[in-house]
This record gives structure tokens, sequence and C-alpha cells, in this order.
């Protein structure tokens, strides 16, 4: 982890895999961030925002419901309660 405080430039996902075994002081230093106030201008905030982007993640696109109705199909057991189903309907007709 020592070349990560010699200022040497690494990949940024290198660099977060990296932190994650480092302690806060290190990761403050690697970063270039205070401890106490975080980020000194908000030209670093804006430049770290161009180069990382949002810290948020990407939402899956939603389920269709047709979709999450056919999922509920892949039991046996569902086959079994609707097999059920038609023997009874069909025992009450006659």
């Amino acid at each position: 982890m020592r070349f990560l405080m010699t200022g040497m430039r690494l990949h940024p996902l290198i660099t977060m895999l990296c932190m994650l075994t480092l302690e806060a002081n290190a990761t403050a230093l690697n970063l270039n961030v205070d401890m106490d106030s975080g980020l000194m201008t908000t030209a670093d905030a804006a430049k770290r925002l161009e180069q990382y982007g949002r810290n948020e993640l990407e939402s899956a696109p939603p389920v269709p419901a047709w979709k999450k109705f056919l999922l509920q199909l892949k039991d046996a057991l569902v086959y079994l309660l609707i097999a059920a189903t038609a023997i009874s309907m069909i025992a009450m007709a006659h």
C-alpha cells in the first residue's frame, strides 16, 4: 500500500479497492481531503463530480407485471394447486 502514499497515479477502481484496506487517515491523504472539513473548495467537488460521476448506483429497470406473474409459475407446487382446483371444480359440478 506504500505506493499509494507516493502520489503514483492508478486507475480509480484499483485505488478504491486498495483503500478498502487502509486506515481512515491514509485514505483521506490518498483522496486529498481534510478529515475535518472534507473537500477544500466547490471547484474540487465539481472536478470530482466530473471525473467520477454522482455517488449513486444505477437501478435495474422495473420488471413488468406480466413477467412477475409468469415467474410465479416456475414452482411445481403452483401446478399442483392449479390441478387440485380444477379437480375440485369438476367434482363440484357433478
